[in-house]
Order: structure tokens, then sequence, then C-alpha cells
């Protein structure tokens, strides 16, 4: 297929199977490319940027799995993994070393050491059983270059409303699991 027939729409969410795929068109466009510069350079820009993509998007994998897993460790993962928890969602976004996570649901609060109230931030509810418990934020202590919705990614939009699914069910199991 000629390059300008080749279409990879950015905005299109790619699952992990479809970024190999098109990081697999991609080299062999570059191999059938050989000495056309231009296009190569092209080429191989789109094919960083897609790595790129699949690597953010395998990070936000990693931490939904890492989160799982603490909470089938921990009979309470807040009382004992919240420092645990806090590290797992902060390695999750873009960028790591500037985010700063706080977690807040009725009397109990854990934030990243680092935690600063201000700068571009993301805030998912905590809903449980159709009330408002709390809350989960994400945010950077210094100014990022704008993505999506400011320096965030759709995708961590997407990771931070499962993140906040996943601490409302263990919500409820903390709950039903104390003694009435």
């Amino acid at each position: 297929m000629p390059l300008e027939e080749t279409q990879f729409p950015p905005d299109k969410n790619y699952t992990v199977d479809e970024l190999f795929i098109v990081i697999e068109e991609m080299n062999q466009e570059i191999i059938k490319l050989g000495g056309k510069r231009d296009e190569r350079k092209w080429l191989e820009g789109a094919l960083r940027r897609r790595t790129q993509e699949l690597s953010e998007r395998m990070k936000e994998l990693e931490c939904l799995r890492n989160l799982l897993r603490l909470s089938l460790k921990l009979e309470n993962p807040f009382e004992r993994g919240a420092e645990e928890m806090i590290k797992i969602i902060k390695n999750a976004w873009q960028y790591p070393e500037a985010a700063c996570v706080r977690i807040k649901y009725d009397d109990y609060e854990a934030k990243s050491l680092n935690y600063f109230n201000g700068g571009a931030k993301q805030i998912e509810p905590i809903m449980v059983n159709g009330k408002r418990r709390g809350e989960i934020e994400v945010g950077y202590m210094s100014k990022k270059p704008y993505v999506w919705q400011g320096p965030f990614f759709k995708e961590e939009a997407q990771l931070l409303r499962a993140i906040s699914l996943l601490l409302s069910l263990l919500i409820i199991r903390n709950e039903q699991s104390r003694p009435h």
C-alpha cells in the first residue's frame, strides 16, 4: 500500500494488538522505501510516536494489574498499602517524577510526599452505592506540554476512572468485612 494511502488516525484508541500491527506495517514501509529519505524520516518519527504510545498504554495496564494484586494481598489496602498504591498510580502517568497523587474518602486521606494542591490535575469521584464518598486526584507539580486535557492523555482520564471504580469496590469490600 503506498504511503499516501496509509492512514493512522492519531485520535483512534488502538488496542495493544493493533499498535503492534501498525508498528509492523510501518517497519515494512521503511524497508520498501529504502533510499527515500524524507518519507523514511517521517515513518521513523511515526514509529517512535506509536512506540511511545504503546509504552504509555503498557504502564497503564501495569498500574491496574499492580493495584489489583495489592488489593488481593492486603485485607485493607487503604490502611497498610496506601504508600504503595500512591507509588503505583504515580508511575502510570506520563511524567511520574512530576506527578502527585491524593486519595480521599470519608475521614481517610493519603497523598504522595510531593503532593501539591495547584497546577494541572485530574480528579475523579469515588462513588459508593450512588453516593460520593471521596475522590482520587492526580496532578503535576510543574507545567507540562498540552496533550488532550491539559498535560493529560485521554487514556489517563480513563485510567483514573478505572482506579476510582476499583477504590469504590475496595471500600465496599472493607465495609462488608467489618464486624457489625
